[in-house]
C-alpha cells in the first residue's frame, strides 16, 4: 500500500492513546498546531457534562466517548487531511466504537482512513507522578473527574489492567486492513523524548518509529 500517493483522497486520524498524565494533551496540541489540524479531546466533552451537572461518573464518560467518535467521523466526512484525537482509549471497545463510526463515512465517500494509534508511554514513574501532581495544581473545577493524586492514578491503571494492550496486535511499520477503506497501525511513543516534529515526520513517512 502506497500511503503517500493516496494522501489526497485520505484522512489520517491520529489517536493519542495512553494513561492520564503522561503528556498526551501537551504533545497532541503541539502537533495539531504544527499541522493546523482539528484536535478533539474526550475530556473537553466530559468537562462540559460535569460543569452542567447533567451527568456524572461513568455515564458522562460513556457519553463523552460517543460524542467524540461522532465528531471525528464528521471531520473525516468533511474531507480534512488530518484529525487528532486525545483520549485514553484503554479498552478495545473504545477503538471498536471509533472504527465503527469511521467505517460508513469512509465507505460512502470512498475515502481511505488511516488510524494512527500513538501509544503514549512514560516509563519514568517519578516524572509521571510529577506531571500528575502538577496537572492537579492547575486543574479547574470542571476537570476534577480526572485522577488528581498518584494513588488515584494507580487505581486507574489497575482498573485497565492488561486490557490496555489490545493495540499491540497492530504494532509495527505495516498497515493492518480493517476493511477496504479503513486501516490501522500502532506506534509506541516514548513520552520522555517525543517531539512534535518527530510525529509530523512519522506522518509524512520520514521516520519509521517514535520508540527511541
Amino acid at each position: 500500500m502506497d500511503h503517500q500517493n493516496s494522501i489526497a483522497s485520505s484522512t489520517d486520524v491520529l489517536v493519542f492513546k495512553g494513561y492520564p498524565g503522561v503528556g498526551k494533551s501537551t504533545l497532541s496540541l503541539q502537533v495539531a498546531r504544527a499541522l493546523r489540524a482539528p484536535r478533539l479531546d474526550k475530556d473537553d466533552v466530559k468537562d462540559a457534562l460535569h460543569a452542567s451537572g447533567l451527568l456524572r461518573d461513568e455515564h458522562s464518560n460513556r457519553l463523552a466517548k460517543e460524542v467524540l467518535c461522532k465528531l471525528v467521523a464528521r471531520q473525516v466526512e468533511c474531507g480534512v487531511c488530518e484529525v487528532l484525537v486525545d483520549a485514553p482509549f484503554g479498552y478495545a471497545a473504545d477503538m471498536q466504537a471509533l472504527c465503527a463510526a469511521l467505517q460508513p463515512v469512509a465507505r460512502s465517500s470512498s475515502r481511505r482512513v488511516y488510524v494512527w494509534v500513538l501509544d503514549c508511554v512514560l516509563k519514568d514513574e517519578s516524572e509521571w507522578r510529577r506531571r500528575v501532581e502538577e496537572r492537579a495544581r492547575r486543574m479547574e473545577s470542571a476537570g476534577q473527574h480526572r485522577p488528581l493524586t498518584w494513588a488515584a492514578l494507580r487505581t486507574c491503571v489497575d482498573r485497565y489492567g492488561p486490557a490496555v494492550h489490545y493495540t499491540d496486535a497492530w504494532r509495527g511499520n505495516a498497515w493492518h486492513s480493517l476493511s477496504e477503506h479503513l486501516y490501522v497501525r500502532t506506534v509506541q511513543v516514548d513520552m520522555e523524548r517525543a517531539k512534535c516534529c518527530e510525529v509530523v515526520q512519522l506522518l509524512r513517512g520520514e521516520v519509521p518509529s517514535l520508540d527511541h
